[in-house]
């Protein structure tokens, strides 16, 4: 479980927090842990990458064109080493990339998801918000 509040700190100012929980059964007896993390700095992070994938939004006329951006801007905002842009081909039921962040090396194509159908991929309705305990992108070698 995992819930999100402020916690004060000694001064008596407020910051944010993550809490994770968990219960657990060892040997018959129940256990429970819980961590906390400040999440100050991944909270500015986040509206950082919002508001930069708003503004490129509405200074482009389509998402093709915003890709290359979005990712770069999110990648750059959220600390990552690596992003990738998909989207999902209704009429062939599979995921196509569409821009990766940064581009990938040049010693091979791009990757590919193996062939699975997108709808392998997430519960119906649910492209985009739930992966599959599979979904990694592999480098294919022709």
């Amino acid at each position: 479980m995992t819930l999100s509040g402020r916690r004060q700190r000694k001064d008596g100012s407020l910051f944010p927090v993550e809490v994770r929980a968990r219960a657990f059964n060892r040997s018959g007896r129940l256990f429970a842990i819980a961590l906390a993390s400040n999440i100050t700095r991944h909270r500015e992070q986040r509206l950082l990458a919002q508001f930069s994938v708003t503004r490129t939004l509405s200074e482009v006329g389509s998402l093709e064109e915003a890709a290359p951006r979005i990712l770069r801007e999110m990648c750059e905002a959220l600390e990552w080493d690596h992003g990738t842009f998909w989207r999902v081909d209704p009429e062939a039921d599979v995921l196509v990339r569409v821009r990766a962040w940064p581009s990938p090396p040049q010693r091979g194509p791009a990757p590919s998801c193996r062939g699975r159908p997108a709808s392998a991929w997430a519960p119906p309705g649910e492209h985009g918000r739930a992966a599959h305990p599979y979904a990694y992108p592999t480098w294919r070698h022709s």
